[in-house]
């Protein structure tokens, strides 16, 4: 497996997870939606930076979100925690967005 390939399926489950778009994460790194999309679809790797922006806006280590290949299919163990998984959806809960309070009184 190529590194590419365990960063775009790990950032993949952790924008899933969140509940977030390519769209908002670009908004929150000023990282470009074009080049989020990218590096989420293994078509590009992310600078130190890049990946730096995203694991701060996502509120996670670096290791959780970007490991090498062999630790993502199990090969060798990896030293992050397990991701956790979206809840799902049951008829007495329902999740919704709140909009953000505005700035006026």
């Amino acid at each position: 497996m190529r590194y590419s390939q365990a960063i775009g399926n790990r950032l993949s489950r952790v924008l899933y997870v969140r509940g977030w778009t390519d769209t908002e994460l670009a908004a929150r790194t000023g990282i470009a939606r074009s080049r989020v999309n990218r590096i989420k679809n293994r078509r590009s790797e992310p600078t130190v930076a890049e990946a730096l922006a995203i694991c701060t806006a996502l509120e996670r280590r670096v290791a959780e979100v970007f490991v090498l290949g062999d630790e993502l299919d199990g090969s060798r163990p990896s030293t992050a925690p397990p991701l956790p998984t979206r809840p799902a959806a049951s008829s007495s809960v329902r999740l919704r967005r709140v909009p953000a309070a505005s700035a006026t009184p």
